[in-house]
């Protein structure tokens, strides 16, 4: 048996049509935090009942191709995500890199980040007592020795990704982001 996490709804429900046709009329969708399924998929088939693959959209697989055409896609058992070490984020104090799972987010992102560098700094920018602030961007650093106009975007399999994290010794935490809703 094998069973699959999907990046993307609209994958899943693709895949759950010909399921309920030809297999499972009662099977559904479920939602589960990130953390969860790369922990299931690390499992031992005899842990989870069979093995579980997380899959990518077509769509950021061919994105995943205009930045590295030699992305290795084992078959498209690979999810690519997506980076520029200048999106760096400050969460508990606490440098964290800004990953994506969809090349778009990244470059929505960065559109809004160079269009708040751009604003003149308001007072109690980024401080706690301002909280009315409508800035999501506020703890992100962009590197001043580089241009910060051009999105250099990076891009690298997801479980190679999370192995690199986990590697650092320095502690490197990562923030994985995507604008897909599975929840309605």
């Amino acid at each position: 048996r094998i069973g699959y996490f999907y990046t993307e709804k609209a994958d899943a429900e693709e895949v759950l049509k010909d399921v309920r046709a030809n297999v499972d009329a009662s099977a559904r969708i479920s939602s589960f935090p990130l953390s969860k399924v790369v922990e299931v998929i690390q499992q031992p088939e005899v842990m989870t009942g069979g093995r579980f693959r997380l899959r990518s959209s077509q769509k950021q697989l061919e994105n995943a191709d205009t930045i590295a055409p030699i992305f290795d896609r084992k078959l498209q058992a690979s999810v690519p995500v997506f980076f520029d070490s200048r999106l760096i984020s400050v969460i508990d104090g606490e440098p964290t890199m800004m990953v994506f799972l969809r090349l778009e987010d990244m470059q929505k992102t960065w559109k809004e980040i160079i269009k708040e560098t751009r604003k003149p700094a308001k007072r109690g920018f980024g401080n706690k007592e301002n909280n009315n602030d409508k800035s999501s961007l506020v703890n992100v650093a962009l590197s001043t020795e580089q241009d910060t106009r051009d999105l250099k975007p990076e891009m690298m399999d997801l479980m190679s990704y999370l192995e690199t994290v986990d590697d650092n010794k320095e502690g490197a935490k990562a923030l994985i982001i995507s604008s897909e809703q599975f929840i309605d």
